[in-house]
């Protein structure tokens, strides 16, 4: 939606509850979120969904309330127990790196893992 000029990054945890709270300001824009539905993996928009999202985040930053929403998009964000960053080699050499896993912490975990994904990646290298 339209960023109408917060700065700072939010996230609440919210424990085992599927309706989440976060904004994360990028420029003139802001994207909010979400929810976290097990089994749910219908990538259509839900009109109503979008506005209880709107709803629990103007509820922290009021000014949102009277931004303009630009788009809604659905993003599915598989979880595991834990991450998965790690290699496998195949007989014939090839190699390939595993990095999935982050449910909705992508945006947290993202450099950490991307350091462990170029220090196995460089750790191969012959």
């Amino acid at each position: 939606m339209e960023n109408p000029g917060i700065e700072e990054f939010f996230s609440e945890d919210i424990g085992l509850s599927s309706e989440l709270c976060c904004i994360y300001p990028h420029g003139t824009t802001a994207v909010l979120g979400g929810t976290a539905d097990d089994d749910v993996w219908d990538q259509r928009p839900d009109p109503l969904q979008g506005r209880h999202i709107v709803n629990r985040c103007a509820a922290i930053l009021p000014a949102l309330a009277e931004a303009r929403v630009i788009s809604q998009m659905v993003g599915l964000r598989p979880t595991r127990a834990s991450v998965r960053v790690e290699e496998d080699v195949a007989a014939s050499g090839s190699r390939l790196v595993h990095n999935y896993g982050h449910g909705g912490a992508g945006v947290t975990l993202s450099w950490g893992c991307a350091d462990a994904v170029i220090n196995l990646i460089d750790s191969g290298q012959r």
